[in-house]
């Protein structure tokens, strides 16, 4: 209801509030795009609510394009159990010690370059129904 473009689902799931807007808050950010011997490295920082919601399913995704292409799933994470890394591109994936009342993590994605001349991300939530 806050109207800043973040669904209350995923502000919900990362720890912001649906009811006011958070103009400095962000889902998911890329940190850092490298391409060294014919790799690209990527490296994406979202951060999640400290007490995960039993009912939210997140997922870190990617495709090669915003327009229909499929979106990858590349790490997700059910409630409150532990991120399961499903992406075989992922080189790595950190889960940081609570901060501010969010738990921060990384992922690391490396892909030859030719084989994804574009990539595009997104952190989606989604219901889990019992």
């Amino acid at each position: 209801p806050d109207h800043d473009g973040i669904p209350n689902l995923l502000e919900a799931a990362i720890g912001s509030s649906p009811t006011s807007r958070d103009p400095a808050g962000f889902a998911l950010a890329l940190e850092s795009t490298t391409i060294a011997a014919g790799q690209r490295t990527t490296i994406l920082a979202a951060h999640c609510a400290e007490l995960p919601l039993s009912d939210i399913r997140l997922e870190i995704q990617a495709s090669t394009s915003l327009e229909n292409a499929p979106w990858a799933q590349l790490a997700v994470k059910s409630g409150a159990e532990a991120w399961i890394v499903s992406g075989p591109s992922v080189a790595d994936f950190n889960e940081s010690p609570p901060a501010a009342g969010s738990v921060p993590v990384t992922l690391e994605e490396s892909l030859p370059e030719a084989s994804a001349p574009l990539r595009f991300f997104r952190l989606q939530a989604s219901q889990i129904t019992p």
